[in-house]
């Protein structure tokens, strides 16, 4: 954000700038002139400027000048300072309502220019309106001469807005007091509120305009809120009241409250026109009543980075907003009134804000000034002298306890998600002493509150620090939610005499109640043995779940619509992601739902149902003899991983066109009757789609590919269903030529397999294990598992491939419901006891004599249970510490470990001692460490040059058709209040070295961008917007800027011309060095006009001026030239008119 601050002269023209403020603060303040304060450099541009004798100044934001007018009153520098003739000059200025002080309030009978002597010194109004009144002062002013800046849209009838003013008032004002005292006495008695826009004067009735309520504005501690401090003052507190009438009335009241507590305080109130002796005491009586008791509010820092409304824009001094610190009670939030707004602004123009909110008794004093009118009609007189306080009272009676003590409390959530609960504590008022007399000595009342169930660092709980209150109600946040609570009270008077201690009953802080959005339903796909379950993240509205979401429970069971339990639940995801549940039965239909439950433990509805039978592994999936004895019973969860699956649940921008036509779709969508979830890819026309991620390849283990398609529409077509090989550097293609080519992938459950439309779902179906030679030939689809199809030997990655309407015409549309790839693990001797149910295979199911001698090479148990065996030396196949889940295993091939999930982490091959790892790998658990790929997630390698948890790093991400992404990442650091850090990247399009937010990851600062083709940028952003910029490219280079309030302002240089593109500054304040000073300017009833450059230019200036003259075509002529200025001199004077000019230096 761009800040200067231009100097104005009293009539408003311009006398130049003040480009470099620094520690610039403004306050605008409700019926108060407010502030500005800044310092600037003694020896930058336009310094000189605030030596003048009236100059006024405005603030100038990203190129907008705003309304506001100061008075530039003082200003100094210390010549001391080491800055040397660099010094700060220190500057304090007011809003231009302080004017209003230059002129002061003149006997009635005065006439402007005549004697003031035998005049009475006074100045009334009977029965006049605020508007009246102010109006009338003003004019007076003027006539003298004074204030000619200073104009009015309210009339005497109404207010600036239209509103007739509602009530009139008598008062009568001493000569001499200035009108900005007299405006305040007005807008404090609550007859009027004012504002100034420039020099003009509005004035509203009290309570409409200048006090809008806003109830949607809540600001909270933690999130907009990072202090709030609240703050109390004594000052004006009394307790005896003597007022005077006219004829000598008097009358005393006192306020034996206020007494107790505070002493004897007395004060005096004139009020003229009083005769009566009832009016008086009533009078008296109701300003004491605002004088009771302390003024309270707050002074809060607003956190720019999170806050959503602006001060200044959403709401102004004077309007009312909500601070989750201040209720009336437990559940309710009281409206305050913003009473400054101050905004301070760093040396990047960005601003910061704190305001002061609602001092209490001001607002209560306002509404007694109000009755007071109401008591006399309206009637006033100038002036109230309170006294200070005369004294203390002190006794020894202890007062009472409160008779009872009670609790309420609520929870709410932080910007984290995390919880916590409020808690009010509240009491009646204390009327009586403990032995029966009046409670006439007011003081205070001490709590605190206890948490008996919750031990700290293994204390017992202790009661909270106790707090001195005023009232009767005690507010406390930050607390745990849930956790057991009591709370005590006890009474303390003038004198600091107390009572016992009032215990509340024992209660429990309140808790998030509201539970999560209902999740989507499952989307199911059938495994053998198994069923995968996938969410996609959102709740059943496609809403995102809030900020406590802990994880979604999946539920399963074998009865319809049954109600989810704890024991019917079998995992829980934490997000958008799939369960495997294994271990089902076959033949059996299962029932899954998804609950949604939050960090306090509040479930949501469940999900829709939907439902799922296992695979099963019987003859269709198994080629006659793989088991002769049977069927399996169960297949472990570690003996089968499906590698890849997609039930097309959404479209997924991973699938990538190759090859085909060129306006080729396939979008995804609903389709009731596909068996897996639903919906399908709906392919159109003849298209060639290539998963864009490479699948890890495993030629040591069997694996089984599986496609459900229909056509339902055009001509008889083909598909071609395989996959993609992928070399070691994981980007080079193989196909079943070897070649670095898109097309002949490896076809592995179908190839020019023929459809044709209404023939319903196809499920295709083909195995693949191992490698063929280089030279092929690959087998093509093999739906027998002893008979596997193979793949070129340099691949080493795959991707599945969908090879869609080859022949089909451009009607063809294809559904896809499925695709999966799943790794089916069955090596030697692994199909045992486990595979096979008890009695499964008994002797009528073995032929007589096949079992012979010749057929037993050694007699192996299946198990082998022994305290310790001792060897010199086991020869074994297999060693192996688990058949399932976690495990180490050694076997011929090398040393190979899983983990829980059945994903191999670690292969060490006895032949060629490769080594492959799978996860992260740490130089060291703590301190100065290197850390490859945590988390298993992007390729990435962090760097931890110290003891704490910032770190550098570099990370890798594959592009768009196979390219790969390289990025050089700093530790963070804070700038501009947020966390940020600088980032080198380099992909196949542009490589940029930029400064950005590390919790959006969008630059925000300095950045340097360039690709091979569009040359190299200099650019300054904030987030996805460019500021300053400068852009080289083979044709030119343009220097500019995108401007805030639209447009951009920019400099094109090519081969043969210079171009610009945006404005010139009009009469800005110019610097020696300028080459151009440009603008325009109105003038009236003139025949010459000079003006200046500010400064004294460098060398020449050749000014060339246009007139515009709307009455008459007038010759001129540029009368004087020189290094400060120019002259223009018309032939005949004008009324009206402007002049344009563009000066140059020689």
């Amino acid at each position: 954000m761009a800040v200067h601050l231009r100097v104005l002269s009293p009539s408003g023209s311009l006398l130049g700038l003040l480009p470099y403020p620094a520690d610039l603060k403004t306050q605008a303040e409700h019926n108060g002139p407010g502030a500005l304060t800044f310092t600037y450099p003694r020896n930058a541009p336009g310094a000189g400027l605030l030596s003048g004798d009236d100059p006024r100044l405005s603030l100038v934001i990203d190129g907008v000048e705003q309304p506001e007018r100061y008075l530039l009153e003082d200003d100094g520098d210390d010549p001391a300072d080491d800055a040397g003739a660099a010094r700060p000059i220190q500057v304090g200025c007011r809003g231009a309502l302080a004017l209003l002080e230059r002129a002061v309030i003149y006997p009635v009978g005065h006439t402007p220019g005549q004697a003031v002597q035998g005049l009475d010194a006074h100045f009334p109004f009977v029965n006049a309106t605020p508007g009246a009144i102010l109006a009338t002062l003003l004019q007076r002013a003027q006539a003298r001469g004074a204030l000619p800046e200073i104009t009015w849209d309210f009339t005497s009838a109404a207010d600036s807005a239209g509103r007739p003013w509602p009530t009139t008032y008598t008062v009568q004002y001493d000569a001499g007091g200035d009108l900005l005292k007299t405006v305040t006495s007005i807008t404090g008695a609550g007859w009027a509120d004012v504002r100034m826009e420039g020099y003009r004067l509005r004035a509203y009735v009290p309570d409409t305009v200048c006090a809008t309520d806003h109830p949607g504005i809540v600001l909270y501690l933690g999130r907009d809120v990072l202090k709030g401090p609240r703050q109390r003052s004594r000052r004006s507190v009394r307790s005896h009241l003597l007022a005077s009438g006219d004829s000598g009335n008097l009358a005393e009241v006192v306020n034996p409250t206020a007494a107790a507590r505070y002493g004897r305080r007395e004060a005096f109130d004139g009020r003229g026109g009083i005769t009566d002796a009832a009016t008086l005491t009533e009078l008296a009586r109701v300003t004491l009543g605002g004088m009771g008791a302390a003024s309270e509010g707050f002074t809060i820092e607003l956190d720019p980075a999170a806050t959503q409304h602006r001060p200044g824009t959403d709401y102004r001094a004077g309007d009312y907003i909500r601070y989750d610190q201040r209720r009336t009670d437990p559940a309710t939030l009281e409206p305050l009134r913003v009473r400054t707004i101050a905004t301070t602004y760093d040396d990047a123009g960005q601003p910061s804000s704190s305001l002061e909110l609602n001092d209490l008794f001001v607002e209560q004093r306002i509404r007694v000034q109000r009755q007071l009118d109401a008591l006399t009609n309206g009637s006033a007189t100038a002036s109230r002298t309170p006294l200070p306080p005369l004294g203390d009272r002190n006794d020894t009676v202890a007062p009472k306890a409160p008779d009872t003590v009670l609790l309420g409390s609520w929870a709410y959530l932080d910007r984290g998600g995390q919880q916590h609960a409020a808690l009010a504590v509240s009491w009646p008022a204390v009327t009586h002493n403990a032995d029966g007399t009046v409670y006439d000595d007011a003081g205070a009342y001490l709590v605190s509150y206890l948490l008996p169930g919750l031990r700290i660092a293994g204390q017992d709980p202790q009661w909270s620090p106790e707090q001195t209150v005023h009232g009767t109600i005690a507010h406390y946040d930050q607390l745990p939610a849930g956790q057991r609570v009591r709370a005590r009270v006890r009474t303390v008077d003038a004198s600091g005499n107390s009572s016992a201690w009032q215990m509340s009953e024992e209660a429990v802080l309140a808790s998030d109640t509201t539970p999560p959005p209902v999740p989507s339903k499952p989307a199911v796909a059938r495994l053998i043995g198994g069923i995968r379950a996938t969410w996609d993240g959102l709740g059943t509205q496609g809403e995102t779940m809030p900020a406590d979401f802990a994880n979604v429970e999946v539920h399963i069971s074998t009865a319809a619509g049954f109600t989810p339990t704890a024991a019917t639940v079998v995992d829980r995801l934490a997000g958008a992601a799939a369960s495997p549940v294994t271990g089902l039965a076959y033949g059996t239909t299962y029932y899954l739902k998804f609950v949604a439950v939050d960090r306090a433990g509040n479930a949501s509805a469940p999900s829709a149902e939907v439902s799922a039978v296992p695979d099963m592994v019987i003859g269709s999936d198994l080629a006659d003899k793989i088991l002769t004895a049977g069927k399996w019973a169960d297949v472990e969860r570690a003996s089968l991983q499906t590698s890849f699956f997609t039930g097309f649940a959404t479209d997924d921008p991973r699938w990538v066109q190759t090859s085909g036509s060129t306006d080729a779709t396939w979008p995804t969508a609903a389709r009731p009757d596909a068996p897996t979830g639903g919906r399908a890819l709906i392919a159109a026309r003849t298209v060639r789609l290539e998963w864009s991620e490479n699948l890890l390849w495993d030629p040591a283990v069997l694996y089984r590919m599986s496609v459900r398609l229909r056509q339902t529409a055009g001509t008889p077509s083909t598909v071609t269903i395989g996959l993609m090989g992928i070399a070691a550097d994981g980007t080079t293609r193989i196909n079943r030529q070897g070649n670095n080519a898109v097309d002949l992938a490896f076809a592995v459950c179908a190839n020019t397999a023929p459809l044709a439309a209404g023939g319903g779902w196809v499920t295709l179906t083909g195995f693949l294990e191992g490698f063929g030679p280089a030279a092929g030939p690959f087998w093509t689809p093999q739906p027998d598992p002893q008979k596997p199809t193979t793949l070129h030997p340099n691949v080493r990655f795959v991707r599945p491939q969908l090879l869609l309407n080859v022949d089909g015409g451009t009607a063809a549309v294809t559904e896809v419901d499925m695709f999966t790839l799943e790794a089916l693990e069955f090596p030697p001797n692994v199909i045992g006891a486990v595979q096979i149910a008890d009695a499964t295979i008994v002797g009528a199911k073995i032929a007589q004599a096949t079992i012979q001698d010749a057929n037993i090479g050694t007699v192996s148990a299946s198990k082998l249970t022994v305290g310790q065996l001792k060897a010199d030396i086991t020869v074994s196949a297999r060693i192996k510490t688990s058949d399932t889940g976690a495990r180490v295993e050694l076997n011929s091939a090398g040393i190979e470990a899983w983990n829980a999930n059945g994903v191999k982490t670690i292969a060490v091959s006895a032949t060629t001692g490769d080594v492959r790892i799978v996860g992260g790998l740490s130089s060291g658990p703590t301190g100065q460490r290197i850390e490859i790929n945590p988390g298993g997630g992007l390729p990435e390698i962090r760097f931890f040059p110290t003891n704490g948890n910032n770190y550098a790093f570099i990370n890798a991400i594959g592009g768009y058709n196979g390219a790969a992404y390289i990025g050089l990442n700093s530790g963070t650091f804070q700038h501009n209040g947020q966390s940020t850090a600088y980032r080198l990247y380099l992909t196949e399009y542009i490589s940029a070295l930029e400064t950005i937010r590390t919790d959006t990851q969008k630059p925000w600062g300095g950045a340097v961008r360039m690709n091979a083709n569009d040359g190299a940028a200099l650019v300054y952003a904030v987030e996805d917007s460019a500021k300053g910029y400068v852009v080289a490219t083979q044709g030119g280079v343009q220097i500019g800027r995108n401007n805030d309030h639209g447009g951009n302002t920019e400099l094109w240089i090519d081969a043969t011309t210079l171009q610009y593109k945006g404005t010139f500054p009009n009469y800005w304040y110019s610097e020696p060095d300028r080459g151009l000073f440009t603008g325009t300017v109105g003038m009236t009833n003139w025949t010459s006009m000079s003006l200046s450059y500010g400064p004294t230019m460098q060398s020449d200036m050749v000014p060339i001026v246009t007139l515009r003259d709307w009455q008459a075509v007038r010759a001129w002529q540029v009368t004087a030239s020189s290094t400060t200025g120019f002259t223009t001199t018309l032939a005949s004077a004008s009324s009206d008119g402007s002049v344009g000019f563009w000066c140059y230096r020689i």
